[in-house]
């Protein structure tokens, strides 16, 4: 969950657009399309222990799932988008590659961690999320571990 800063109050409850919308002062929604200021962010927790990251492999680095068939439709409000069931189990399965996060335990204490993994566009807005999560998986590390 996403914490807002105190000002954030000013939308109202039951204004629950997910995407921003400028002309009602809505700034977004959740950890895909807020772009303000975060007390906390989506994912963040307290730990004893600090963690580092890096890419032990990557299958590729860009995904396209764009085809002829991916058009926006007049009535869609989010461009760009098609939905699983419209493109089908087989080219979900083509598309889909693996990552390999390689995560050390940098404190003195073992600990508990969560690992997101996010996906994000090349060209955020209109529409489309700043950020998507793709991925998590928790690891149990001893101190200085990998």
């Amino acid at each position: 969950m996403t914490w807002y800063p105190q000002d954030f109050t000013k939308v109202p409850m039951t204004d629950m657009r997910m995407r921003p919308q400028p002309s009602t002062g809505n700034p977004g929604r959740t950890y895909r399309f807020y772009e303000g200021e975060k007390v906390f962010e989506f994912g963040y927790g307290l730990s004893y222990s600090d963690y580092s990251y890096s890419f032990a492999s990557v299958a590729q680095n860009q995904l396209n799932v764009k085809d002829s068939s991916n058009q926006q439709s007049e009535n869609s409000e989010t461009p760009g988008y098609k939905l699983v069931s419209d493109i089908g189990e087989e080219q979900c399965e083509n598309i889909k590659f693996k990552v390999t996060i390689s995560v050390k335990n940098e404190g003195q204490m073992a600990g508990k961690h969560p690992v997101l993994l996010y996906a994000r566009h090349a060209k955020p807005g209109k529409g489309r999320p700043i950020k998507k999560l793709v991925g998590f998986q928790t690891v149990k590390l001893g101190a200085g571990e990998n």
